[in-house]
This record gives structure tokens, C-alpha cells and sequence, in this order.
């Protein structure tokens, strides 16, 4: 993984996870880097998924217990984004 390369396992990274769907890349990323929070934002609408919500990507970071450190927005893709990121 790029950023497990690039930070080391203790640093407090602000990650952007866009497109997030039902969280899996942020719970990779708390997993890999447990001081970290994780920024997912998704339209959360298409067809490219079922069953994907807002609401079921938080019951989903609740049930891997990382909800403390995973902030889930949702936003429209096409449009700006405010905040600083490391990745």
C-alpha cells in the first residue's frame, strides 16, 4: 500500500476516502494506520452498488468498531471539497 509506504504506522494522517461506497478502502486505511481519521465522502446514489447509504456505511464502521476516527459525508463528487488531506 502507497501510503503505508509513505507515513509511518503511528502517524495522525487526515485521509480523503472519495467514492467511498461501503467503506472498505477507510477501514483498510484506520486499520493500517490507527491514530489516523478518514474523511469518506460517496453520492451515494447509481447503481454501481445496492444497498449503499450513508446510513449503512456508518453501520458498517460501528461494526468494525473504527466509527470514532471515520467522518462519512454525502456530497456531490463533481463539486470542491473543503479541508486538508494527506491522502
Amino acid at each position: 500500500m502507497l501510503l503505508k509506504s509513505a507515513f509511518d504506522r503511528e502517524a495522525r494522517i487526515n485521509a480523503l476516502d472519495v467514492g467511498c461506497g461501503l467503506g472498505f478502502l477507510s477501514w483498510l486505511i484506520r486499520r493500517t494506520f490507527p491514530q489516523g481519521k478518514v474523511t469518506c465522502i460517496d453520492t451515494f446514489k447509481g447503481d454501481s452498488l445496492s444497498d449503499v447509504s450513508v446510513e449503512r456505511a456508518i453501520l458498517n464502521f460501528r461494526a468494525l468498531r473504527v466509527e470514532d476516527k471515520v467522518t462519512v459525508i454525502q456530497h456531490d463528487l463533481r463539486e470542491p471539497i473543503d479541508g486538508s488531506y494527506d491522502s
